[in-house]
């Protein structure tokens, strides 16, 4: 709290636009990293997924039903989550990102893990 107030006691009303104008700034990084995730995760669904498209239109209707679904997804996550505190989810998220990507490294990196031309096209 004394983060976001410092600036309106320092500057007077000047410290209060500049404190309006960082917000704003962090509200719309979170929304445009939030609709790029879920335009992501909506699309890997309805190409994963979904029925194959015919023509454009239909290509736009099943992205869209995608993204409807990992939104409706991710809101019942967040609102069964709701009782849990945001350290234990957080250390959840870690976890699970951990759990995933560990073996693909560990897996992957090995000297038997894939052929020498497909590892590193370089050499």
């Amino acid at each position: 709290m004394v983060v976001v107030t410092l600036p309106g006691l320092a500057l007077g009303t000047g410290g209060g636009v500049l404190t309006a104008i960082c917000a704003a700034g962090a509200f719309a990084a979170f929304l445009s990293t939030s609709s790029g995730l879920l335009l992501a995760a909506g699309a890997a669904v309805s190409h994963d997924l979904l029925p194959r498209a015919r023509s454009g239109g239909q290509e736009i209707r099943r992205l869209r039903v995608g993204v409807a679904l990992v939104a409706l997804g991710a809101a019942v996550v967040a609102l069964s989550a709701r009782d849990l505190d945001l350290g234990v989810t957080v250390g959840w998220a870690f976890g699970l990102a951990a759990s995933t990507f560990t073996p693909l490294l560990i897996l992957g990196s090995g000297p038997t893990a894939s052929p020498r031309r497909a590892r590193w096209p370089a050499s």
